[in-house]
C-alpha cells in the first residue's frame, strides 16, 4: 500500500510539472501579444494580420488549455486515489 501511495505521489508530481509548465507557456505567449501590441508590430488596422493572429492564437490557445484541463482531470484523480489509500 504505502508503494502504490507513492508511486501515485510521483505521478502528481509529474502531472503538476506538467501544468505549470503548461501555464508558464501560455501566459508567455500572452505576454507576448501584448508586447506585439504594444511595440505596434503587429498592425490593428490590418483585417489579414489580424486573422492570422486570431488564428494562431486559436489554435496556440486551444491546445495549451486543452493539455491543462488534461493534466487537471489526471491531477484529480491521482488525488482521489491517494485520498482511498489512506
Amino acid at each position: 500500500m504505502n508503494i502504490k501511495k507513492n508511486i501515485y505521489d510521483l505521478k502528481f508530481s509529474r502531472n503538476l510539472q506538467y501544468f505549470n509548465t503548461g501555464l508558464v507557456i501560455l501566459f508567455t505567449y500572452i505576454i507576448g501579444l501584448i508586447l506585439l501590441l504594444i511595440s505596434k508590430q503587429i498592425d490593428i488596422q490590418n483585417p489579414s494580420q489580424n486573422f492570422l493572429v486570431v488564428l494562431c492564437s486559436l489554435f496556440f490557445g486551444g491546445i495549451t488549455i486543452g493539455i491543462l484541463l488534461r493534466f487537471h482531470f489526471k491531477m484529480h484523480n491521482l488525488l482521489r486515489k491517494i485520498r482511498d489509500l489512506q
